[in-house]
């Protein structure tokens, strides 16, 4: 877990700083989650369900034409390397959240102008890094 927790900071790190990230980053860690789970002797079932998530978000950032970023979806892809789907649907559940107040805190600060609001994007994956902490909290209380 050590390991998803630094892929987790790098990208939502990365994906403030450029809004992307950074493919070699994912490429490598994805193998290292890969060889992990080998060496763990995990059943190669969970991880295809774990990739569900992943290839969703991958559905909808082609479907929205990029409203839904692709790096969410590469970033929940690498993921299924390192755990399983509740606690990656965890994850989601409380990054919608948490995305959705920023977002609330956006529009109620008012330091942008109407127009401007509706072209703002905030970056998601960002909103990870608390929402994989928080999964760990919930994940192990149930």
């Amino acid at each position: 877990m050590a390991l998803l927790m630094i892929y987790t900071l790098l990208c939502g790190i990365w994906d403030l700083k450029t809004r992307h990230i950074h493919a070699g980053m994912s490429f490598l860690f994805a193998g290292a989650g890969l060889l992990l789970s080998i060496v763990m002797r995990r059943d190669p079932a969970e991880i295809g369900q774990a990739l569900l998530p992943g290839l969703i978000f991958l559905v909808l950032s082609k479907a929205s034409g990029g409203s839904v970023g692709l790096g969410d979806a590469v970033y929940l892809l690498v993921c299924a390397a390192y755990t399983d789907v509740e606690r990656l649907l965890w994850m989601i559940v409380f990054s919608l959240l948490l995305s959705a107040a920023g977002a609330l805190c956006i529009i109620v600060r008012g330091n942008f102008r109407c127009n401007q609001i509706k072209k703002r994007t905030l970056p998601y994956l960002t909103f990870m890094i608390p929402a994989l902490f928080g999964s760990f909290l919930i994940y192990r209380a149930v």
